[in-house]
């Protein structure tokens, strides 16, 4: 059987053994070659290492680094950024070099895509000023993720700040220690929070549950009474973010809470409540103040 964190480790040593450095302009939407100088001329220099289909950077300091053909990334910035001009670094990160140092460094979504990760560490602790940073980003724990902010504490990083995030999280990381010890879900001491089972109905109340299977019984019955006067509704249709000026019908049988293979049903139709508009496309006022909270695990 494949496994996904197989899928995801797409490096596969491509990308030149030495750096490419292009200039990615928006505007005449062409590539240019350019070397390491530009580069070193940056003040405040940040690299975003493994950014090149999701750069959402504007600013001209943000460096990226990614193995991925130059014309890709300038079609990836055109789409995720309003930045005039980039400069990209194309080179294969699962080899240590040695860049011009920054002030930090951005590993988000990238570890689990590496088989080198020790040598991906040590990248980042030769390429960072003495004061520098590091934010590391992964939603999922991975093996590699582990060992990658292992190798990093061997090179005398420490956590400084962390948010979580689905099943991974954000990491700030320094060569000083910190204050207090940050524990997070790539440490084996970490515990997950557990989950309050309640929600707030529209005028406002609250109802507490002691199991997950409880507050879906009750929310179902809760959802129909509210319905019985209004068998439809409409939320917005959106495409990229934006508003499409077409609506969607809906109805509460198209939310089947007890069979939730393509997602949480509960926490679908909660959201949409929120977001409702009667036949006339005017708000319920009544699902204002509702909201959820569930343990997505049970």
């Amino acid at each position: 059987m494949i496994k996904l964190i197989d899928l995801l480790k797409e490096y596969n040593n491509q990308g030149p053994s030495n750096p490419e450095v292009y200039i990615l302009n928006t505007k005449t939407n062409k590539v240019i070659l350019s070397s390491m100088e530009e580069v070193q001329k940056i003040s405040n220099l940040i690299y975003d290492m493994g950014g090149g289909e999701t750069s959402l950077y504007d600013a001209y300091n943000v460096v990226i680094v990614d193995n991925m053909d130059e014309n890709e990334v300038l079609k990836g910035i055109l789409n995720t950024s309003n930045a005039e001009k980039k400069l990209y670094i194309k080179y294969n990160l699962e080899k240590p070099y040695l860049f011009p140092q920054s002030n930090k460094i951005i590993a988000s979504q990238v570890v689990y895509h590496l088989k080198n990760v020790e040598g991906f560490a040590q990248t980042i602790n030769d390429s960072l000023k003495s004061g520098g940073s590091i934010q590391f980003n992964s939603d999922i724990v991975t093996s590699n993720d582990k060992k990658f902010l292992t190798s990093l504490k061997e090179l005398g990083f420490y956590v400084h700040d962390f948010k979580e995030q689905n099943d991974g999280g954000v990491l700030f990381l320094k060569r000083s220690k910190p204050s207090t010890l940050i524990i997070t879900p790539f440490d084996k001491e970490y515990k997950k929070p557990k989950e309050n089972y309640s929600f707030q109905g529209y005028d406002g109340e609250n109802h507490n549950f002691k199991t997950y299977k409880e507050l879906k019984l009750y929310f179902i019955t809760y959802v129909e009474k509210l319905f019985k006067k209004h068998p439809y509704f409409y939320t917005k249709d959106f495409l990229s973010g934006k508003e499409t000026g077409k609506w969607n019908k809906n109805q509460l049988k198209d939310y089947n809470p007890w069979s939730e293979t393509y997602g949480n049903s509960l926490e679908i139709l909660s959201y949409n409540m929120k977001t409702a508009y009667d036949e006339n496309k005017k708000p319920f006022p009544i699902f204002r103040n509702f909201k959820i909270s569930h343990d997505l695990d049970k």
